[in-house]
């Protein structure tokens, strides 16, 4: 029968129930048996809003257990695979914002085990408020900074997961944007690959580049800044922006702007990377002679400047050194896996040459 029907006398009986479900399928052998009989589909609407004044006394005790027996299902192969399909996802997320710890760590159990599979981060990735936020990675974000470890580790060990999916990847960085602790324990130097694509193309920011909307130029500052945290922190951080990202150098020397409130973030982050790559130093040195006498604010007063002037400065100097040096790789042979790694639609050109020979 549909427990949702039950009466209330039969509510504390129900409670009974469930716990001897939770301790049956501990065990593959005590799931097996549950699936493909609508079970599941009756434990996610259990766990719907429009159900809430049907248990009386009991609801957070059939909340509860629910969510428990659904964390316990989601384990097996099979059991995960039909919890998916069911949408529990959508009734199991809303629990992560409720006032009951235990609800709260059953939740993000289900989220976790639902999130190994690529549906699953498909399904938490696309839900999203009216604003377009993605909702359920907001909320798990918000655990990981609750004090409960089982909590947190859920929560984390769900984030990972979804981080497979490489638009989730994205959301969770932008989301944990400003919280640089969190960033740095759940991706480490991986996360300055999604700073960088976060940050927008020269393309896309039309004639001026440094004309940014000041809500999205907020943003971006933060990106920088966490981006100088990991090449500073993690060595390998250089060596992962330059490999998997396109045109970092082109796209980091927007924030040399002093308005940028980036600046020395961006130059740190510069001088880094053309260092030890001859490509972002010549992507380094064209955004230079097409941008650099073009004036910009110096700051809050009428006062302006333009990139040349802000890299004379001792500080400056050695970035300009590095991208006169870019140069160079003109006279160099460049890899096919390196122009691959770097192609834009103005190269495509050249590879198709290359594919040629």
């Amino acid at each position: 029968s549909n427990p949702i029907h039950f009466t209330k006398d039969l509510h504390k009986f129900f409670c009974y129930i469930l716990e001897a479900f939770i301790n049956i399928t501990e065990y593959d052998n005590g799931i097996v048996p549950l699936l493909s009989t609508g079970v599941v589909a009756t434990l996610r609407d259990i766990l719907l809003p429009e159900y809430k004044n049907d248990f009386g006394i009991c609801l957070q005790c059939i909340q509860e257990y629910t969510l428990k027996l659904l964390g316990n299902i989601s384990v097996n192969h099979k059991g995960k695979e039909e919890c998916i399909k069911e949408k529990v996802i959508d009734a199991a997320w809303q629990f992560l914002s409720s006032e009951i710890l235990q609800e709260k760590i059953y939740a993000a159990f289900v989220l976790m085990s639902c999130a190994i599979q690529l549906e699953g981060k498909i399904q938490i990735v696309g839900h999203v408020d009216n604003a377009g936020n993605p909702i359920i990675i907001q909320k798990l974000v918000e655990k990981m900074l609750e004090k409960n470890e089982d909590l947190r580790r859920n929560s984390k060990i769900a984030l990972s997961a979804i981080a497979d999916l490489p638009e989730g990847f994205l959301k969770i960085t932008e989301q944990m944007a400003g919280k640089l602790d969190l960033l740095d324990e759940l991706f480490g130097a991986r996360a300055i690959k999604a700073l960088g694509e976060l940050l927008p193309s020269l393309s896309t920011l039309g004639s001026n580049p440094f004309d940014i909307d000041p809500h999205e130029l907020a943003k971006y500052q933060l990106y920088v800044k966490h981006m100088a945290h990991f090449m500073k922190k993690y060595e390998d951080a250089v060596r992962i922006a330059i490999d998997e990202l396109i045109n970092i150098g082109e796209k980091l020397a927007v924030y040399l702007s002093p308005s940028s409130k980036a600046q020395v973030e961006a130059l740190y982050c510069l001088k880094r990377v053309c260092k030890i790559d001859g490509y972002n130093a010549l992507m380094l040195k064209r955004f230079i002679d097409m941008y650099g006498d073009k004036e910009i604010p110096k700051g809050l007063t009428k006062e302006v400047t333009t990139i040349k002037k802000e890299l004379s400065s001792p500080l400056g100097t050695e970035l300009m050194e590095l991208a006169a040096k870019g140069e160079a790789i003109k006279q160099q042979s460049v890899s096919y896996t390196h122009l691959r790694a770097h192609e834009t639609s103005l190269h495509l050109v050249c590879r198709l040459l290359l594919e040629k020979k």
